[in-house]
């Protein structure tokens, strides 16, 4: 009976010891108290909106372990798939550095585990994550060229 109830829960424990990797990894290092730490750690459930397209945003997230998807126009007749981003990955950026209302929604494709970045904690999580900082600017560029694309599209339309 023992040997039955560890092979039933086996992959939720698993799961449960991966996400404390993750948080120890990601953690390490950093200043604070691990309640600290742990809070800014926020789980999505699968289909969760995370950024709704044109509200404003004070925080920005690195995903420590499932996948999201970014659209626009989510849930209208003309919604358009950007892309799928994966563990690692930055998004929310735009809204911290512009300070302006999410040209996107960000949907959990999976479940989500994801750091929480707030816009004071902006500048040291760029300085002690070059890696992600690069990250950071290819998305940011790459925002620059699908606009001037599109621009381009309409342009040549009128």
């Amino acid at each position: 009976m023992y040997c039955t109830m560890i092979r039933e829960n086996f992959p939720s424990m698993l799961k449960m010891m991966e996400d404390i990797i993750k948080i120890l990894y990601v953690c390490d290092g950093e200043g604070g108290s691990m309640e600290e730490k742990q809070a800014r750690l926020k789980k999505f459930p699968e289909n969760t909106v995370i950024v709704k397209e044109g509200e404003i945003q004070t925080e920005m997230y690195k995903i420590l372990s499932g996948k999201v998807a970014v659209y626009i126009n989510y849930g209208e007749k003309n919604e358009y798939l950007l892309g799928v981003l994966s563990e690692q990955k930055c998004f929310g950026e735009t809204c911290i550095l512009c300070k302006k209302p999410s040209p996107y929604t960000i949907i959990a494709v999976y479940d989500v585990l994801a750091m929480r970045i707030s816009e004071d904690e902006f500048d040291d999580f760029v300085q002690n994550n070059t890696k992600n900082a690069t990250d950071i600017i290819k998305n940011l560029a790459r925002e620059v060229v699908n606009l001037r694309w599109n621009l381009d599209m309409v342009i040549d339309e009128l």
